[in-house]
């Protein structure tokens, strides 16, 4: 989890196998508009790009832009009760707080 400057609560997943050595090479893979992290893992896990990439020895993170399914929390916006503020974003605070954090 992290959290943006503008206080989004953003949930990351990681993949990492168990014998990975501690500086392994890492991968973050963002998905795209209207989705989530599941993109990198919905198919059958020996075809699924983010199984492939720790198969081959990469340290895997996922992230997830503000609003999905995993990242809709703000810790000082309530998305039911100040709906307008908390749903006030665009690709370019995307670019300005989701991805630098």
């Amino acid at each position: 989890m992290v959290i943006t400057d503008d206080h989004y609560v953003l949930n990351m997943f990681r993949i990492r196998q168990h014998n990975l050595p501690a500086h392994a090479p890492v991968v973050f893979l963002q998905h795209g508009l209207m989705d989530c992290a599941d993109t990198w893992i919905d198919n059958d896990p020996a075809v699924a790009n983010a199984f492939q990439l720790a198969r081959a020895g990469y340290d895997i993170f996922l992230g997830n832009n503000r609003g999905n399914v995993y990242s809709n929390v703000n810790l000082n916006l309530n998305p039911k009760t100040d709906d307008e503020a908390f749903h006030d974003y665009s690709f370019v605070k995307y670019g300005q707080f989701d991805l630098p954090a």
